[in-house]
C-alpha cells in the first residue's frame, strides 16, 4: 500500500544515539546486517535468521521526543523495549529505537520538490525512490565491475524503458497510484558499499563513473527519482506504468 509518507510501514522507525541522532550505515554498516518485518501489527527486528525483539506497531504519540534524522529536525516516540539494550551491544555505542507516528508531520522541503502536504517519515528527502532496470543497465555497460540495484535502495524498479527516461517525467501513474517526480535523487558513499559483503568498492564505484556522465545541476551524481504520491492506493510487482507529464 502506498500511503501519504510512503509505501506502508516503509522507513518509519530508526537507531539513533543518545543525542537522538539518527544512525545510518554509512557510519555503520552493520547495520545491513539487520532485517526488519512487519507481521501481526508488530515490527520484527531479526538478525541470521533470529528474531531478536517485537515493537508493537501501534504506539501512543504522546510520548514524542525531539530526533534528528539526516540534517532535519522531526519527532519521534520512543520504543520501550529490550530492542535498545541489543542494539547497543550490536553497535557498541548507546542506542535507542524510535518510531515516526503517523500523528508527527514531518513536511517535505521545497528545496527537495515538496509542495504542501507533501510528508515523509525518516526517508532522507521524499517519501518514495524510483529507478530503471534500463537506466542500470546502461551504467553497468561503463563500469568493469557490474553492480546490482541494491546498491541504490529503491522503492519501486521499473523495467521495460529506456536508460534515462525517467529524467524526463514529470508525473506518473503506477497501479492505483498517481506520483508527483519532485527531483532527482543526488547519491552517497553508501552506493560504494556492497550490501551483502558490507565491503567498500577500492574505486569508489558507482560514483566515480556516474561522475563523468550523470553530475546534477546543484553538484553530486543522480541516479533514481524522488516521488511524492498525488492519490493513494495499491501498487502489485508487475504494474504497468503511465507517464502522465
Amino acid at each position: 500500500m502506498v500511503e501519504k509518507r510512503g509505501l506502508a510501514f516503509d522507513r518509519l522507525w530508526a537507531v539513533f544515539d543518545k543525542d537522538c541522532q539518527a544512525l545510518t550505515a554509512r557510519e555503520y554498516p552493520a547495520l545491513l546486517d539487520i532485517e526488519a518485518k512487519v507481521a501481526q501489527q508488530e515490527l520484527l527486528i531479526c538478525y541470521q535468521g533470529k528474531t531478536v525483539d517485537r515493537i508493537p506497531i501501534d504506539l501512543p504519540d504522546e510520548e514524542s521526543a525531539p530526533v534528528k534524522i539526516f540534517s532535519y529536525q522531526s519527532r519521534a516516540v520512543p520504543t520501550k523495549s529490550s530492542v535498545n539494550e541489543w542494539f547497543s551491544d550490536y553497535l557498541g555505542i548507546e542506542c535507542q529505537v524510535l518510531f515516526h507516528h503517523e500523528a508527527i508531520q514531518r513536511n517535505v522541503l521545497q528545496e527537495h520538490g515538496g509542495a504542501e502536504g507533501e510528508t515523509v517519515g525518516f526517508a532522507d528527502q521524499c517519501p518514495i525512490l524510483l529507478t530503471t532496470e534500463a537506466s542500470l543497465a546502461n551504467l553497468n555497460e561503463r563500469m568493469e565491475r557490474p553492480i546490482l540495484m541494491n546498491r541504490f535502495r529503491p522503492n519501486l524498479v521499473i523495467d521495460g524503458t529506456n536508460a534515462w527516461d525517467e529524467d524526463k517525467w514529470k508525473k506518473v501513474k503506477i497501479g492505483e497510484c498517481e506520483f508527483k517526480v519532485n527531483q532527482a535523487c543526488i547519491r552517497c558513499v553508501l552506493t560504494t558499499i556492497d550490501p551483502i559483503t558490507k565491503t567498500k568498492d577500492p574505486d569508489t564505484e558507482p560514483l566515480r563513473t556516474m561522475n563523468s556522465f550523470r553530475k546534477g545541476p546543484q553538484g553530486g551524481v543522480v541516479f533514481g527519482m524522488h516521488l511524492a504520491p498525488i492519490s493513494l492506493g495499491k501498487v502489485t510487482l508487475g504494474d504497468e506504468i503511465a507517464v502522465l507529464e
